[in-house]
């Protein structure tokens, strides 16, 4: 008696393997964009943190954000400190106000002048809030 699988058996086990392959594609996907957009949105922290410590180095920081994208910390002169571009992991950058570039003003002090606002980021429909307080404070909402 021979031992051996059918064509049809076959066919089946490689279908039901294709389908666990496109749902794990799928699920992969979504936490690659999830991931992309939390590195983005800590580097984005990591900037205004730095700009509150420069703030009280040099007696005052702004940082600028375009919509859609760049984010830089500047002292003094528009000297630029630090820069980054989200687009690098493929995450753009919204401001929830009506304006496509946002300032953010730190005093020597190191608390920021009146800066409340609230950063979205956004990659592949995830999305995540970034909201910065009136003193320059930032809160991560989940």
């Amino acid at each position: 008696m021979k031992q051996g699988h059918t064509l049809l058996e076959l066919a089946v086990v490689l279908s039901l393997l294709g389908l666990l392959v496109l749902v794990g594609v799928g699920s992969a996907r979504g936490r690659l964009h999830a991931l992309g957009v939390q590195v983005a949105r800590e580097e984005v922290a990591g900037v205004l943190r730095e700009a509150r410590s420069a703030a009280r180095v040099h007696g005052g920081a702004r940082v600028v954000v375009e919509a859609g994208g760049r984010v830089e910390l500047l002292v003094r002169a528009d000297s630029v400190i630090r820069r980054y571009d989200p687009a690098v992991h493929g995450v753009r950058v919204v401001p929830r106000s009506a304006r496509t570039r946002v300032e953010l003003v730190y005093g020597p002090s190191g608390l920021g002048r009146a800066t409340s606002m609230t950063l979205d980021f956004e990659r592949g429909g995830v999305s995540r809030p970034l909201v910065v307080s009136s003193y320059g404070r930032v809160r991560r909402d989940p």
